[in-house]
């Protein structure tokens, strides 16, 4: 793992999408303000390049390709934002809120959810730098095999001196 980098797994039985997964990038991750002291780095084409460096690793493994979602990047980027400009790291947030809260609060009608974050104090890392690292760590590599999600969301904010990324995946009810 580069220096700088740190990561943290979590994977939740519980909700996710229905009907939210859809192919258009996310209005979300095309350069909408994050609030002061943050902003978005994640634009269409590096949504999309996640997307494929994760259903690449999916197809080796004879599984299904996800889709990407506007709801789920919507949520990992509510997530991303909020742990950028409070300068905390984990999958909860200091009240309480965890991944499938998120992704209920966008309005998904889900039954599984997981998410992988990420973060970085270098300057310009890609996304490909984030599912490199998740790639490299059994809990995260779980998470972006597992048979039930259906749905990607992706999200990177550049704030206090770091990348945060954020991977919510997900399966509709």
């Amino acid at each position: 793992m580069r220096r700088g980098a740190a990561l943290a797994p979590v994977l939740l039985g519980l909700a996710l999408l229905a009907g939210h997964a859809a192919a258009q990038v996310p209005a979300s991750v095309a350069g909408l303000s994050c609030g002061a002291g943050a902003e978005i780095r994640l634009d269409a084409e590096g949504a999309r390049r996640g997307l494929a460096l994760t259903n690449a690793l999916r197809a080796g493994r004879g599984l299904p390709p996800l889709a990407l979602s506007a709801v789920l990047s919507e949520a990992a980027e509510d997530h991303a934002c909020d742990m950028a400009r409070r300068g905390y790291f984990d999958h909860r947030s200091p009240e309480g809120a965890g991944p499938m809260d998120r992704v209920v609060a966008r309005g998904a009608d889900v039954c599984w959810v997981a998410e992988n974050i990420a973060s970085s104090t270098a300057a310009a890392d890609p996304v490909d730098v984030a599912v490199t690292m998740w790639r490299g760590s059994p809990g995260h590599l779980r998470n972006m095999l597992a048979p039930e999600a259906r749905g990607l969301g992706l999200a990177a904010i550049r704030g206090q001196g770091r990348t945060v990324w954020v991977m919510v995946l997900a399966r509709g009810c």
